[in-house]
């Protein structure tokens, strides 16, 4: 396995732990009050586009030729982190 397919690989598995997470922040905006819930729910479907954008720049990544993927990693990792941290805050608003 190559260093780019090692890479790829390990963003997938975070990407699959972060689905199982955005299921149980949505079920916990799910029970959150009226009034809170829209902006909640609002909030998760954000993260999924987000979350989407991701798995689209990780599907570039693995077509792309081996010269472009080490420049194209860089947006990855951008994106990557900016998911991160909205989920990160989604959950500690749900959990306050």
């Amino acid at each position: 396995m190559t260093m780019r397919e090692a890479y790829i690989e390990k963003l997938q598995a975070k990407m699959n732990e972060m689905d199982a997470q955005i299921e149980v922040l949505q079920a916990n905006a799910a029970d959150a009050k009226a009034e809170a819930k829209i902006e909640l729910e609002k909030q998760v479907l954000e993260l999924k586009d987000t979350q989407a954008t991701v798995q689209e720049k990780v599907d570039e990544l693995r077509e792309a030729g081996d010269d472009a993927w080490t420049e194209m990693k860089v947006s990855v990792e951008h994106a990557w982190l900016d998911f991160e941290n909205a989920t990160k805050k989604l959950a500690s608003r749900l959990a306050a």
